[in-house]
């Protein structure tokens, strides 16, 4: 990502584009309250059968969740969501394409063929002023 940071820095210092955007800007705090808002609407089929048949495994998977570093990042703390809905919400959206939104830096990662990269985007060259 480091150098899809500096060919967006060098685009954009070179004049020749309006803006360069090497990251997505997401509004973290929207998209926040519209996870905690949405919870139980947004909860995959699988997950709220679990949560409503099974609640013993639901919390016993929620309390490693809690336990175990490497369970991912969510957008909402767990001191907001204390069942952990969001993370849930999040992990179960469809992973379509092979561009992906990484979360964590709000860079866009191309993965084809075993191999990783960064996308950047321009906006148009910028109009000469008359």
């Amino acid at each position: 990502m480091a150098v899809a940071q500096q060919l967006g820095e060098r685009w954009q210092a070179s004049g020749l584009f309006e803006k360069v955007q090497w990251n997505l800007q997401a509004d973290l705090p929207a998209l926040r309250e519209q996870l905690l808002r949405g919870r139980l609407a947004m909860l995959s089929a699988k997950d709220r059968e679990q949560l409503i048949e099974h609640p013993d495994a639901f919390i016993q998977q929620r309390v490693q969740a809690l336990f175990d570093p490497f369970t991912g990042f969510s957008l909402v703390p767990s001191q907001d969501d204390w069942l952990g809905l969001t993370g849930r919400i999040q992990n179960s959206q469809p992973q379509r394409g092979s561009v992906q939104l990484d979360i964590g830096s709000g860079a866009l990662i191309a993965d084809a063929t075993a191999k990783a990269g960064c996308c950047c985007a321009r906006a148009p060259p910028a109009m000469p002023s008359t």
